[in-house]
């Protein structure tokens, strides 16, 4: 599995993580329930769930966690867990990088 970057973010921005899973879904299969975990890849946090900002949601195949906060220059990981209609569970994991200023930009 390749590394997806979800969202690079300042630490007072509170933003959307919108992941599609629609090519991963046959044709009428619906998604059913959704969850989601942050946790540290790199960096120190003691509380990386604080980040998820209310519950996740699935809207028309789109999966959403909306995250705020977060240390700067810790290196979250986002996993979304989608169970369908088909018995599937679709896992989307992707990287949060929180930044210090608006003028650092990660490697």
């Amino acid at each position: 599995m390749s590394t997806v970057v979800f969202a690079t973010k300042l630490r007072a921005a509170t933003v959307n993580v919108d992941v599609d899973i629609s090519a991963r879904m046959a044709v009428g299969e619906n998604a059913l329930t959704i969850a989601s975990a942050m946790e540290v890849l790199s960096g120190v946090d003691p509380n990386p769930a604080a980040m998820l900002s209310g519950a996740p949601s699935i809207t028309n195949n789109i999966a959403r966690q909306r995250i705020t906060g977060g240390n700067p220059g810790v290196i979250y990981q986002l996993t979304l867990a989608v169970r369908t209609s088909n018995f599937q569970i679709l896992l989307s994991r992707g990287n949060v990088v929180v930044l210090s200023s608006a003028t650092v930009v990660p490697a």
